[in-house]
């Protein structure tokens, strides 16, 4: 789809003189506070988080030690095994409690407001070379097939798939036009880590974007302009949503003519 023909762009242009009047406002007052209030949040995070990393890991090398002292377990009396096996049980039961808290921590705080990208995974953005990709990455996690690389770690806690995509013949060299953030809820159910509900996506997104613009024929992709030349689809039911730059659009993403009079009207 060529970039001047994209609906969502014709749209976007129609308003342009609107956006223009308050991007001076924005840019002078509101975007400082936003983004002293999202390094504060952020900064808060991390410290929580890393808190939590360090309880797991302190229970982890105690774990590890008494795993070191099975040959002295298997000699001791029944009793004794016993009782040894319930303080691993007890370490274990807590560790899986710590894991649950930083899970429920992260995925709260995964968006800042009026940021698409996810906090923690927002340093290769549209534009960016797949030299940086390539180097932010590492390599064994990392598998390319032509116009997408992408970086996979079960270990992730939310978002475990990131796929970066070019599609711009006119682009004179390979950059991201469009980056899909994945956190692959069949993968969580196969390896019994935390579930994501269905709903979470979509409400997070919501939250951190506002109400979005709904469009496709069936009525099931919601559409935030986030940028001159960037918007954010979420398909209803998904694990996954997409920040692009108008090269491309997810299947069932494409508005109708009404779709786009009526995102004009409103606009306007």
């Amino acid at each position: 789809m060529a970039e001047t023909d994209h609906p969502i762009r014709a749209a976007a242009v129609a308003v342009g003189g609107t956006i223009g009047v308050m991007t001076l406002l924005f840019t002078g007052i509101v975007l400082p506070t936003m983004t002293a209030s999202r390094d504060n949040k952020i900064e808060s995070l991390s410290t929580e988080i890393g808190t939590l990393k360090e309880n797991v890991t302190d229970l982890l090398n105690k774990i590890s030690a008494g795993q070191r002292t099975i040959s002295d377990l298997q000699a001791a009396s029944g009793q004794d095994r016993n009782i040894n096996q319930k303080k691993m049980d007890d370490l274990n039961a807590t560790i899986a409690t710590l894991k649950d808290e930083l899970f429920f921590a992260l995925k709260a705080n995964i968006f800042v407001k009026g940021d698409p990208y996810p906090v923690g995974l927002d340093e290769i953005q549209l534009g960016d070379s797949i030299d940086k990709v390539i180097g932010m990455f590492a390599s064994g996690k990392m598998s390319d097939s032509g116009h997408q690389f992408v970086f996979e770690d079960k270990s992730a806690p939310i978002f475990r798939k990131i796929r970066f995509k070019h599609y711009d013949e006119k682009a004179p060299s390979w950059t991201v036009d469009s980056i899909d953030f994945d956190y692959d809820g069949i993968g969580r159910i196969l390896d019994k880590s935390p579930k994501i509900p269905k709903e979470w996506l979509k409400n997070a997104l919501v939250k951190a974007l506002g109400e979005p613009f709904v469009i496709g024929l069936e009525n099931q992709c919601s559409v935030w302009k986030v940028g001159k030349d960037s918007v954010v689809y979420y398909l209803e039911g998904e694990d996954w949503f997409q920040i692009s730059g108008f090269v491309t659009t997810p299947g069932g993403c494409s508005p109708t003519d009404a779709q786009v009079k009526a995102i004009k009207a409103k606009k306007g």
